[in-house]
């Protein structure tokens, strides 16, 4: 049997307005996040300016995969496409004003939190690997299945490739969720000093699928 085609595909510039617009509704109760701007009422400006550039850096690298009627989405970082970015990457696409747009604390907090996931991915990451980065469903669609398809989707061309692949998380939900699927916790504990807890996860390579 056919395995089922992958509907991922390569992020572009025209995905950055849909998808950083719903990823400001599904994280307003991810941990990260929230730890990084924890105000309810400046939530959505601020979270909105930040998704809108850590975007921008994805485009052309990641593959982006569309939950049913764009209701979510999950994104993936290939073998070889590294998830750290250039000072002036960072600068290209205006992340450097952070701290006049976001806030001086907002921004060293998330000075921190993306040293820490950086030292995560040392651990882990090889050429090899793909990297399960963003997955968010809007909150009046989630609890319908369509996070753990989006999974699914990204599962496919991970093995499609027969390769390894790794994701984290701060919610502790999800690693039981994730072991269902083949996930193993490689490390648990603080993203950084005063961060929240992490989980990081692997899951090994598979068989390739044989052609029917």
């Amino acid at each position: 049997m056919q395995p089922p085609a992958s509907s991922g595909r390569p992020m572009e510039a025209a995905d950055v307005e849909w998808t950083s617009a719903l990823m400001t509704q599904a994280f307003f109760t991810e941990p990260y996040m929230r730890w990084v701007i924890p105000e309810d009422a400046l939530w959505e400006k601020k979270a909105h300016w930040l998704y809108t550039r850590i975007l921008r850096l994805c485009v052309g690298r990641v593959r982006l995969y569309e939950g049913r009627e764009r209701l979510g989405l999950g994104t993936m970082y290939p073998p070889g496409v590294s998830p750290f970015y250039s000072f002036f990457k960072q600068l290209q696409v205006g992340l450097l004003v952070a701290p006049f747009r976001v806030g001086w604390k907002e921004t060293g907090r998330l000075t921190r939190l993306a040293e820490g996931v950086n030292r995560l991915h040392k651990m882990v990451r090889t050429d090899a690997h793909w990297y399960l980065d963003y997955a968010g469903v809007v909150p009046s669609a989630q609890g319908q299945g369509i996070g753990s398809e989006l999974v699914r989707q990204r599962l496919r061309d991970v093995d499609a490739a027969g390769q390894p692949c790794y994701v984290m998380t701060a919610q502790p939900a999800l690693p039981p969720r994730y072991a269902q699927f083949g996930f193993e916790v490689l490390h648990e504990g603080p993203v950084c000093d005063d961060g929240p807890k992490n989980w990081l996860l692997h899951r090994e390579a598979r068989p390739k699928p044989q052609p029917a």
